[in-house]
């Protein structure tokens, strides 16, 4: 995460200059101020942090402008222990260029939209996010996909297939409502509508979305055949893509028309000037509609016609639906949206991945500043596999853990590093296959362990005794009962003052009320409990430390300036994952890791599993 005076980023500046540019990120102007906005991958994660990467430009020469960006953009107000509000306020030079993050913890966002730009406390409106807010929206009981990251360097389809030939027997994972569901032709019946399991449908039809198809028959089309219900316009654009990866032809949606059919039909997009066989096709929708689903994409041209053999998709409403895969035994390969040169200098964007995948010559594309968040990201329980001769800096050390032809495992702090010696993610095979889902495994195993705050207070307690003090409550409204009853009425009746009981029976109850406060306080007092244990690795030479703790809360009462932590600590909430318990939170990241308000309640515990890697000078 880059502080108030960020590196300024060239990509960044294209983007204010062109508008967007595929599959990375949106950009507007705002005022004075011109905003990107880009992600390091867009799909379904379920832990640590996703960075959305803002860059902000004020193209005012003279004054400096206060921006504020606010995450979501409309605000749902839900009942349960999500993202209600995430900010982060800054001040943007005049003519200056600055680039920061927002990272959402695990935990979902409660609203949608995309994000909120206020410039000098007025409300500039609203820019999407690409992908939209898909982030730790699992149901309860729904065992998720692993999340693998793949650099651009690598052919990222041909490890998903190869992965899902080695876990799935050979065929494909087959899920409800599912992106494989819009492979083959279409099988949707006729004349249905609304959601249908044999189509692909995104977990929420008001959010932006992709579809990523692979083709095994390879068709130089002129026209792309979509089977589809929803608005007319949700398509925003398609993207087509050779073997090599290069756009051979990208279609922008022409039609504005906001006429909806919620059945499944035909939409034809004509395609000009393609003279390349097609290998890759991207579907990018708008959010628009109530409805969203995919049957089939056919690529058609000279006479012969293709459907999809592989896909890939931005979510699935098999997270929501009870229908949906609950033990997939599956990794989701996540394509990353940027070139490694534009990944995040703050280790924190790179927890939401159980493994990332890299060719050799990525490490050498890094600057400094990421290359150490990447080598922190590791040292931290992080996984990640290189293909090829691995350089790795002079602060990484290194202990072996074993060796096979083709495959080396390292150690690297308290995470691993899998050195391959293919350079291509066509050449692995089996053992090295097995190796890299075996690893992804094994990290994302470490997240349910946790559990949630129930289980975390039966095995990490936080204070001794968290009964009701029932035996003094209950005196003292005995007492009550007594006083404002028998008592009262007796002795106004001998005073002959009965009309007294107007006031003296409030001032009785107002009382007591004080009276069980001040038990309660005494009992607890008023100084909140907390309790850590953590474990630390240091390197004295190099002088990097990495802890990993957990830390249990118990405050009796709700503290007024929440918690505070720094941008280098990861935050794990173990919170009630159901959809209607808990408590809706802010967080802010204007000055550090600031969870204002609803993180700790009162006469509640709150826990947290927590990782940190910084400088200490320590030996």
């Amino acid at each position: 995460m880059m502080p108030a005076g960020g590196r300024v980023s060239l990509l960044a500046v294209l983007f204010l200059l062109t508008g967007q540019r595929d599959g990375i990120g949106q950009s507007r102007q705002m005022g004075d101020i011109g905003v990107s906005v880009s992600a390091m991958a867009n799909g379904n994660t379920h832990h640590g942090y996703v960075d959305y990467r803002f860059t902000l430009r004020n193209n005012n020469p003279e004054r400096d402008r206060r921006v504020t960006i606010e995450l979501p953009s409309h605000n749902n107000r839900g009942s349960r222990d999500s993202i209600q509000r995430m900010t982060r306020s800054v001040n943007v030079g005049a003519g200056g260029i600055l680039t920061l993050s927002l990272l959402q913890p695990a935990l979902p966002i409660e609203g949608g939209g995309g994000a909120k730009i206020y410039v000098n406390g007025r409300d500039e409106g609203g820019i999407p996010l690409p992908g939209g807010f898909h982030h730790s929206t699992t149901l309860p009981g729904n065992i998720p996909p692993r999340p693998f990251l793949v650099s651009r360097a690598l052919d990222s389809s041909a490890l998903d297939t190869a992965l899902t030939k080695l876990v799935g027997g050979g065929t494909a994972l087959v899920v409800d409502y599912g992106a494989f569901q819009a492979t083959g032709g279409p099988n949707v019946p006729t004349g249905r509508g609304g959601y249908h399991a044999n189509a692909w449908m995104p977990e929420t039809a008001g959010r932006t979305d992709w579809l990523e198809l692979r083709y095994s028959s390879k068709v130089i089309p002129d026209t792309l055949r979509i089977y589809r219900n929803g608005r007319a316009d949700c398509l925003a654009r398609a993207h087509l893509y050779n073997s090599t990866g290069a756009i051979v032809a990208s279609v922008t949606n022409a039609s504005r028309s906001v006429s909806f059919d919620n059945h499944f039909s035909a939409h034809d997009l004509s395609l000009s000037g393609v003279t390349q066989a097609v290998d890759r096709v991207r579907l990018e929708f708008n959010g628009k509609g109530a409805f969203l689903g995919v049957d089939a994409v056919e690529l058609s041209g000279g006479g012969v016609s293709a459907f999809a053999s592989g896909a890939t998709a931005s979510s699935t409403y098999a997270t929501r639906h009870s229908r949906g895969v609950r033990s997939p035994d599956k990794s989701e390969i996540l394509r990353s949206e940027l070139e490694v040169d534009q990944w995040s200098d703050n280790w924190l964007a790179y927890t939401a991945f159980d493994l990332i995948v890299l060719h050799e010559g990525d490490l050498g594309q890094m600057p400094p500043d990421v290359s150490r968040a990447f080598w922190q990201y590791v040292e931290a329980g992080g996984v990640v596999a290189i293909l090829g001769k691995v350089k790795y800096p002079s602060y990484v050390r290194l202990r072996l853990d074993g060796e096979t032809p083709g495959l080396r495992r390292f150690h690297i702090g308290f995470g691993e590093c899998l050195e391959l010696s293919a350079t291509d993610t066509r050449d692995l095979n089996s053992a090295e296959l097995r190796a890299m889902d075996e690893a992804g495994k094994r990290t994302a195993a470490v997240w349910p362990a946790f559990g949630d705050v129930s289980t975390a207070n039966s095995v990490f307690p936080v204070i001794d005794n968290m009964s009701i003090p029932v035996r003094g409550i209950a005196l003292i409204m005995l007492v009550f009962i007594i006083l404002v009853g028998p008592v009262n009425i007796f002795v106004l009746a001998r005073m002959n003052r009965r009309i007294w009981m107007l006031w003296t029976i409030p001032a009785i109850s107002l009382s007591t009320c004080a009276i069980v406060f001040v038990y309660s306080l005494f009992s607890e007092g008023i100084t909140p409990t907390v309790r850590i244990e953590s474990v630390t690795l240091l390197d004295p030479e190099s002088h990097r430390a990495t802890t990993l703790g957990r830390a249990a809360y118990y405050c009796p009462l709700t503290p007024s300036g929440g918690l505070r932590f720094d941008y280098d600590t990861e935050v794990f909430p173990l919170v009630s994952r159901a959809w209607r318990d808990g408590t809706p939170k802010a967080l802010d990241w204007s000055n550090g890791q600031h969870l204002e308000s609803g993180w700790v309640q009162a006469r509640m515990p709150a826990h947290f599993a927590m990782r940190r890697s910084e400088v200490r000078r320590e030996r």
